[in-house]
């Protein structure tokens, strides 16, 4: 990374009527936001709009003014668990202008060439960045884990889990952290225009609530809100003395490799690490939820039993010991303890057998066989894909064979 002192600054550059047709293009929801306009609509009429859009688009940058109108988000919450119990129950999809998504692709594009070129962004971030993918964040951190068993090391993992991350984001400290990474005073004020001023109400049905301000956080469903929630945590790395780690948006996973008889000195250093996180994160308005945070340590087989989970000195939270685990569930792949994959194959196939025995009640149906087979490609086929590429040394045979079965 260039150090600040040599490195450009970052202004807007001006919009031209192509960049806002593409940011049209982009625009794949058909949702409709709170000015009541259908992307839709706007495209078969683009050649009588494009100029005049264009010109709103860069007053807009060259004034440091994010227009109000496309500062109301609608909130429609959908069920995640049935029956639902409680408002945790619910995801919320915020749904905003379609014209403000347009202009926020269109920054979102200048901002990240800036950062591409300059390499700002931490590279251990996997999360919303081109070319990377939860899979890139297994990939890198399994094969950290198996050079180290190589190594006859074993390795402290913990799994950082933050309570609703990107709504805690407090706006002052976001846009001081934009100054310090080299964008001018003009952008800077830009983002603070497009953070304040927003409100929110949650639509069910026919119904509304009344209108809300919303004073921290990303703005939810927006296409600027990833990029600056990793921006704003682009710097937690700082905090560690001892651990490596691997970023996935807001999921934190730090690990450390050591020998089996220095297991007190790597809880000991560890320990200084998780209270640092907790110090950084107290810093950045960020709170750390103790009860899906996972610990396991893992090596091999020959390793691990010579580890008494009960008596092995604990990772403190707050003062609080985290209990180890012998599997863990890691952006969707479940990992043991020796990194041998026969808990995320019954995974595997648990999921698959769920999506097979609801395709049976289709039948007796007289749906095309073309639908058939893509219903199968969508819905059973991703099981099998879904990090593949990390499951390559599954030498256990029952394990092929359970696979296989399945295929069958």
């Amino acid at each position: 990374m260039d150090p600040p002192e040599n490195r450009p600054t970052f202004s807007f550059s001006e919009v031209s009527d192509l960049d806002v047709l593409k940011g049209f293009l982009s625009v794949k929801s058909k949702a409709v936001g709170d000015d009541g306009i259908p992307i839709h609509l706007l495209i078969p009429i683009l050649p009588v709009l494009l100029p005049v859009i264009t010109y709103l688009f860069n007053k807009s940058l060259t004034t440091s003014t994010f227009p109000s109108a496309w500062k109301s988000a609608i909130v429609r919450p959908l069920v995640k668990t049935s029956p639902p119990a409680s408002p945790s129950d619910y995801r919320p999809i915020s749904i905003l202008p379609a014209l403000s998504k347009v202009l926020e692709r269109i920054v979102h594009q200048q901002v990240s060439q800036y950062l591409n070129d300059h390499d700002i962004l931490c590279k251990f971030q996997s999360g919303f960045r081109s070319k990377h993918s939860t899979t890139s964040a297994l990939l890198y951190i399994t094969e950290d884990i198996r050079r180290a068993m190589d190594k006859g090391l074993a390795t402290l993992l913990i799994l950082f889990d933050f309570t609703k991350a990107f709504d805690c984001v407090y706006h002052p400290l976001l846009l001081v952290k934009l100054k310090r990474l080299g964008f001018s005073h003009e952008v800077v004020a830009w983002f603070g225009s497009y953070l304040s001023g927003r409100k929110q109400r949650v639509e069910v049905n026919n119904s509304s609530s009344h209108w809300g301000l919303v004073t921290r956080g990303v703005p939810q469903g927006s296409v600027l809100g990833p990029l600056l929630f990793s921006l704003y945590i682009n710097d937690l790395f700082t905090c560690l003395l001892f651990s490596l780690y691997h970023l996935y948006a807001d999921d934190l996973q730090i690990y450390f490799h050591f020998l089996i008889r220095n297991l007190i000195e790597a809880v000991a250093k560890m320990n200084r690490d998780v209270s640092a996180i907790v110090v950084w994160a107290n810093k950045h308005g960020l709170k750390l939820n103790a009860n899906k945070i996972q610990i396991i340590i893992i090596g091999h087989n020959r390793l691990i039993r010579g580890i008494d989970l009960v008596t092995a000195p604990p990772v403190l939270l707050n003062g609080t010991p985290l209990t180890y685990c012998s599997k863990i569930k890691n952006l969707g792949l479940v990992m043991n303890n020796t990194l041998t994959w026969t808990d995320q194959v019954t995974a595997t196939c648990n999921k698959v057998f769920g999506c097979t025995h609801s395709l049976k009640r289709f039948d007796n149906c007289c749906f095309p066989f073309d639908l058939k087979v893509m219903l199968v490609k969508t819905l059973v086929f991703p099981h099998f894909e879904y990090c593949d590429v990390i499951i390559n040394d599954m030498a256990v045979k029952h394990s092929l064979k359970k696979k296989q079965k399945i295929i069958v």
